[in-house]
This record gives structure tokens, C-alpha cells and sequence, in this order.
């Protein structure tokens, strides 16, 4: 009992020594285990909770919460079979469990995913308790997945009424009504995001995102992307999005330093080589340009705009055979570079 009133206050580790010590002296009772394991579970050592909630149902096989309670830790390890099996059986235990259906859905969204069935695990949810929010926001993801756009607004603005502080809810709408090309209510939406946490990075991104490439406004852009680097300087998009605005406002000096630092904190992405290529082919650096476009297309070579690029930097260069060359292979990736004329 004092084990769990420590738990209760959050006091995990007095918690734990108390359960310890009731495993001790009642090994064959699966109620001490548990208590264990959820306790084991709040300090993220899933292994460990794992174990218990396995020797719990050893004792007990028919107790519902212990196979949820462990379908959670398996997820956190990442064993979502695992974690899908012990979701089925809390269900075949107790059918009606909203819990037990959301989480199943979370994991058919997440590390298993099949968004028909997580709609439908959310759909049973939401039928057994309309004021989930877990549940709208999981069911409203699904939907997004899957384009349905009007049923992710209708899920997210639900979330909302029920849980009005919450940024993500803002945050994702925005995301929604930017994909429907309703930019207006997206930027309203970030906005409201970051009013409630102004410390979010990603809608600071998504609007700075909105402000450029939609109204053009790239001072309120680079003042969002600033914000989004103060707050996140080992987020390589936040570089790469500041590095677009100041290129877009003629700033491509600064451009290419930031596009330097996405590249050094992730070296996979094949447009900020690009974009970086593009930056000092306009300063009319060819050859940096070119050993960019390169770095780009090692990373991706079916890039049919930026073998266009390169053609036209080798052609800058008097480089005629490789400019034609790369002309050639962008033609053969997309016909539309057709439109454009050849630049040799």
C-alpha cells in the first residue's frame, strides 16, 4: 500500500523499493508485480516492466490491464508485434475497452501502420467514448495519411473543443488547411500554436514556411526561421528552410553558409546539395556548383532538374560534351525538361 502511495506522488524509486520488497515476500502474487511493473514502466526501463507483466500473467492469464499495460511497454521497444498481440488479447478480454482500441490504433498509425484499420479501431473508440481527444487526434492523423482532408479538420477542431491548449492540435490543422491550399487559416493556425507554446519549433518552421513561399513575405519568414534556429540548432530543416528564404530574398551569401550547417547536421539530404548548388551557381561559382549538383545526384540520381542544372554549369564552363550529356540524362528522367531551352 505505502508502495503505491509513493507511486501516486510521483516518487518512483520509494515506490519501487517497496514493491521490490513485496515481490520478496509474495512471489506468487501477481498484483505485486504489476505494481512493479507499471512503476518500472514510469522510469522508461521497459525490459524490466516487461518482465514483470509477463510474470504477472503467469499467475494470472486473464487480466486485461496487464496485457495492455505490457502492449505499451512493448511498443516503447519498438516490438509492435509483440505489442499488437497483447492489444488483441486485452480486447478479447474486454471488448469494450476505449483504451485498449485507441492504443491499437496508435500502433496501426505508427509502427505497424494500416490507417483503414486504425480508423476503424478509433471509429469503435470514439463510439464507446466521444470525448477522447487521444482518439480524435490519432483518428484525425489517420486521416491526413490518407488525404481525406475535411475528416482530419473535422477530428482536429473536435481535439480542440475538448482540449483547448493544445498546440499540436493547432499545429496539425495548419498542416491540413496548408495541404487544402488554405493558407490563411494555416498561418491562423500556427499562429495559435505558438501562442500557446511559443517554443515550437515546427510550426515556426510551418509558418515561416507560408509566409515565403505562398505571400511572398520573406522578412516574416526569415523572422520565424531565425526563431526556429535559436530554438532548435541541431535541426538541419530549420538551415535548410532559412537558407531557401535568404536565397529567395537575395541573400545567397547567407544562404550558402546556412545550407553548410543542414549539410554538416545531416549529410543524406540530396536537396540541400542542390539548393547550395543553385546558391553558387549564381554567384557564378560553376565549379562549386557543379561538385554540389553532384553531391546531390550520389544522393538521388533520378533528379532530372538538377542534371538540367549541372548541363547548364558545364555549359558555363565551356564544358559542351558533359553539358550535353547531362541534358541528355535529365530528357531521359523527365521529357518537361523539353521546355526548357538547351543551354549549349
Amino acid at each position: 500500500m505505502r508502495g503505491r502511495v509513493y507511486a501516486l506522488k510521483g516518487e518512483t524509486d520509494k515506490a519501487l523499493a517497496d514493491f521490490n520488497l513485496a515481490v520478496k515476500l509474495a512471489p506468487d502474487n501477481a498484483f505485486c508485480y504489476n505494481n512493479r511493473g507499471l512503476a518500472f514502466s514510469r522510469k522508461g526501463e521497459h525490459d524490466k516492466a516487461i518482465a514483470d507483466f509477463t510474470a504477472s500473467l503467469r499467475l494470472n492469464a486473464h487480466n486485461a490491464d496487464v496485457y495492455f499495460w505490457r502492449g505499451i511497454a512493448y511498443t516503447a521497444r519498438r516490438k509492435y508485434q509483440e505489442a499488437l498481440a497483447d492489444y488483441n488479447e486485452a480486447l478479447r478480454l474486454r471488448p469494450r475497452s476505449a483504451e485498449a482500441l485507441t492504443n491499437r490504433g496508435i500502433l496501426y498509425c505508427t509502427g505497424l501502420p494500416d490507417y483503414a484499420k486504425a480508423i476503424a479501431d478509433f471509429d469503435e473508440a470514439l463510439s464507446l467514448n466521444a470525448e477522447a481527444p487521444l482518439a480524435y487526434r490519432w483518428r484525425g492523423s489517420a486521416f491526413f495519411q490518407i488525404g481525406e482532408y475535411d475528416k482530419a479538420i473535422a477530428d482536429y477542431s473536435r481535439l480542440l473543443s475538448l482540449s483547448s491548449d493544445s498546440a499540436w492540435g493547432y499545429y496539425q490543422r495548419g498542416l491540413v488547411y496548408a495541404k487544402q491550399g488554405a493558407f490563411d487559416k494555416a498561418i491562423a493556425d500556427y499562429s495559435a500554436a505558438l501562442q500557446k507554446n511559443p517554443a515550437y519549433a515546427e510550426a515556426l518552421l510551418a509558418r515561416g514556411a507560408a509566409y515565403g513561399e505562398v505571400q511572398g513575405n520573406y522578412a516574416a519568414a526569415l523572422a520565424d526561421f531565425d526563431e526556429a534556429v535559436r530554438l532548435a540548432p541541431s535541426n538541419a530543416a530549420a538551415y535548410k528552410q532559412r537558407a531557401w528564404a535568404l536565397s529567395q530574398n537575395g541573400q545567397d551569401a547567407q544562404a550558402i553558409l546556412d545550407y553548410g550547417q543542414a549539410i554538416r547536421l545531416d549529410g543524406s539530404d540530396p536537396l540541400a546539395y542542390y539548393r547550395r548548388g543553385q546558391a553558387y551557381a549564381r554567384r557564378g561559382d560553376y565549379d562549386r556548383a557543379i561538385a554540389d549538383f553532384t553531391l546531390s545526384l550520389r544522393r538521388d540520381p533520378r533528379q532530372a532538374l538538377v542534371y538540367k542544372d549541372r548541363s547548364e554549369a558545364y555549359a558555363k564552363k565551356g564544358d559542351i560534351d558533359k553539358a550535353r550529356e547531362d541534358w541528355n540524362t535529365a530528357l531521359r528522367i523527365d521529357p518537361v525538361i523539353g521546355n526548357y531551352p538547351p543551354p549549349f
